[in-house]
Order: C-alpha cells, then sequence, then structure tokens
C-alpha cells in the first residue's frame, strides 16, 4: 500500500541576510601592574593569629618551639625577618647534618657527642656495615653454618664408630676428644647457642 505524497507547509519568503556593522571600540587596556607590596613595616609587627594560621600549628606548639628551639615566634607579633634570620641561621648551622639525617638529636640536646648519641651511630655503622656485607656476599648466616659443621660432626662420628669395631675404644677416644675440641673452637667463634 502507498502512501500519498505529503503536503509541505508553506514558509513566508526567506528574508536576505544583512551584515552587521563593525562597531569601533576602543583598544583594550594593558593589564594593571601588580599592586605593590606591602609596606616593610608590616613585616616587623606580622600578628600571631596569622603567623598560626601560615605555619598550620597552635598557639601552645609555636610557643614551646620559641622557648626549645628560640624560634622568634613567642611573642603576640612575629619579626619575619628576625624569623627568616634565625631559619637561615639554623640551616647554615646544622644545614649537613639535617640532610643526612643525623642533626636531629644534636639540634634537641645541642650536644653533639653525648654517649647515647655515640651508641646510637655505633649501631647505626654496624647495620650499614652488615648491610653492605650481605650485599657482597661475604656475610654468612651463622645457622646455616652451625647446620652444616653438625652434618660434617654427624659423619665424622660415624666414622669414629668404625674406627672403634676396627682399632678398638682408645681410637674412639682420640677422636671425639678431637670433635670436642672443634665443638670450642665453634662456639668461640660464633657464640653459644645462637
Amino acid at each position: 500500500m502507498k502512501h500519498p505524497p505529503r503536503k509541505r507547509a508553506k514558509q513566508p519568503p526567506a528574508k536576505p541576510i544583512k551584515r552587521r556593522k563593525r562597531v569601533d571600540r576602543p583598544p583594550r587596556k594593558a593589564a594593571a601592574p601588580p599592586a605593590s607590596p606591602p609596606a616593610a613595616a608590616n613585616y616587623h609587627a606580622l600578628p600571631k593569629l596569622l603567623w598560626v594560621r601560615w605555619s598550620g600549628r597552635q598557639h601552645k606548639v609555636l610557643n614551646d618551639q620559641a622557648r626549645l628551639y628560640g624560634l622568634p615566634v613567642g611573642g603576640p607579633t612575629i619579626d619575619l625577618a628576625e624569623v627568616a634570620r634565625w631559619l637561615h641561621n639554623l640551616l647554615a648551622e646544622h644545614g649537613r647534618k639535617i640532610l643526612a639525617g643525623d642533626a636531629a638529636d644534636d639540634v634537641e640536646t645541642g650536644e653533639t657527642g653525648s654517649p647515647a648519641l655515640e651508641r646510637k651511630r655505633e649501631v647505626e655503622y654496624q647495620l650499614r656495615l652488615r648491610d653492605l656485607a650481605e650485599r657482597d656476599g661475604t656475610l654468612a648466616d651463622t645457622g646455616k653454618l652451625r647446620q652444616g659443621l653438625a652434618a660434617i660432626a654427624g659423619v665424622i662420628r660415624q666414622c669414629g664408630d668404625t674406627l672403634q669395631r676396627q682399632h678398638g675404644a682408645d681410637a674412639l677416644d682420640v677422636l671425639n676428644d678431637s670433635l670436642a675440641d672443634c665443638e670450642r673452637a665453634i662456639d668461640a667463634l660464633f657464640g653459644e647457642d645462637q
């Protein structure tokens, strides 16, 4: 079944397209120069509340830092020039230690040679040596060494049983004394029962 063709709706005649007139606009203004920084006097009297917001620390924490470390933030206003000077003096004095990771104890205690710090450094040194030896393959596990030596001792003891059967109890006693001497030497080298 065919459908009859559709009738088109009548459209009004098209209007001619008009071009818009070019409007002369004034030239764009150059961007305004950045505002000049606040007067230097503002840097010497920064309210502590603003410093608390900037640093993300509470008043109590800032007061403790001022008391413990000499950080110039303990008063009601903060002198930024003084804080910058303190920071750069700290970096000049302790910068290398901070980068090396050893400065935490030195800065807190004010000492560079306390016995506890020396022990800590010695332990860290020994651990570094152990890590290097392990990487180089020169570090041996004493547990594995003991297992290997115990296996060898078992073989030698079986040999001792054979010696006893063929040459008598005196041969076994000589071998057992030698093995006991070996055990004492091993204990002296590696420590007992690790």
